[in-house]
């Protein structure tokens, strides 16, 4: 996730046990989390989640695939300006 002045960059969520989710990350600009991107569980159609959280007010949504929600988050963090 790279484009102008605002490289974002996909980490995988680890717990402090140590466990990770493979489709769990936070989203990183510039060393701080400014968003998660993760796959819902509990439905039987594949279904992600993004929030972008920070200066801003919160945004999110629920788009079908990883590809989609990571196009989404692109777009909104590109509105902020």
């Amino acid at each position: 996730m790279t484009g102008k002045n605002r490289s974002l960059v996909l980490r995988r969520i680890v717990r402090s046990d140590g466990h990770r989710r493979a489709d769990d990350y936070n989203v990183i600009h510039e060393d701080q989390t400014v968003g998660r991107i993760y796959r819902k569980t509990s439905t039987t159609k594949e279904s992600w989640v993004w929030t972008r959280t920070g200066e801003c007010v919160p945004t999110g949504g629920h788009p079908d695939g990883l590809g989609e929600a990571i196009a989404a988050f692109r777009a909104a963090w590109e509105a902020q300006g």
